[in-house]
């Protein structure tokens, strides 16, 4: 298995301002990795070239972006919107373009937060939306993975049975997000076991108290975790993502460190966490 880190650590929505720094911490905590946002991604759309030299300059790897989606239409005017105005499949592409251009592996795409799914219908119609994104994803030698969430269309496991029943394996695979899914109720090794050749990338996120936590310092088994996923041969990137101090949503909790010293210890963590057999 192979360790990244995600930027949300410090912050959501303004990463890109401060990403050479953010980058070398990142490195300095001994990643080479990293994962960040469709948001933080924007500023760099139309200058690839600096976003390039950002990562050369840190001998880093982006690894791929997450970019929600809206997916599901409630009214004929929200069809419009989403299919003229914020034109979703368009917006997929590009950021999967992007992606493809600087050597990046992966799109992560998810529901939006409060786009609750409640019929079959929905559910078919997110199967065929993420279909189409993962043809596009495949030209481009890119993988499709959809990431789990809380209070979104793919939240539990019943959620998650139903991605996988309506969506092309070789199309659309998805995200072991481990604290979205256990916050959720979710057997997380049980999953792993059945799911395993659906499962192409990781998020090891930590909970305590019911939110978000740094890695190690919460309740979920990651010695298991880690056990299962090597039983089932995964080797695919695992992201640590330690998601605190964040204002944008209530489940994050709060942390003292620093995002450096934060990153540093989920490091140490992970590396003796791979040691085990």
């Amino acid at each position: 298995m192979k360790f990244g880190y995600h930027t949300v650590r410090w912050g959501f929505q303004n990463v890109s301002r401060f990403f050479p720094r953010i980058l070398n911490e990142i490195s300095d905590a001994g990643f080479k990795a990293f994962e960040t946002h469709d948001i933080d991604i924007v500023p760099f759309i139309e200058n690839k070239k600096g976003f390039i030299d950002i990562l050369s300059e840190n001998e880093m790897h982006l690894v791929g972006v997450y970019c929600p989606g809206q997916f599901i239409t409630k009214s004929f005017i929200d069809w419009l919107i989403l299919n003229f105005y914020l034109k979703e499949i368009k917006r997929f592409t590009q950021f999967a373009e992007f992606v493809a251009s600087i050597g990046g592996e992966k799109l992560i795409v998810g529901g939006t937060v409060g786009m609750l799914g409640t019929t079959q219908k929905h559910y078919i119609t997110l199967g065929n939306k993420l279909n189409a994104i993962g043809r596009v994803c495949n030209n481009l030698n890119l993988k499709l993975t959809y990431h789990p969430h809380l209070k979104t269309l793919v939240a539990n496991r019943e959620q998650v049975d139903s991605l996988c029943r309506l969506t092309d394996p070789d199309l659309v695979n998805f995200t072991l997000e481990t604290g979205h899914l256990y916050i959720a109720g979710v057997n997380l090794v049980e999953l792993i076991n059945t799911y395993s050749k659906r499962i192409n990338h990781v998020h090891f996120k930590d909970v305590k108290d019911g939110k978000f936590a740094d890695l190690g310092e919460g309740v979920i088994d990651f010695l298991s975790l880690m056990k299962a996923l090597k039983g089932v041969g995964y080797d695919g990137w695992v992201i640590v993502e330690d998601e605190v101090n964040s204002p944008d949503l209530h489940w994050a909790g709060l942390s003292k460190k620093t995002p450096l010293q934060t990153a540093k210890n989920s490091k140490k963590y992970v590396e003796a966490l791979s040691k085990t057999r």
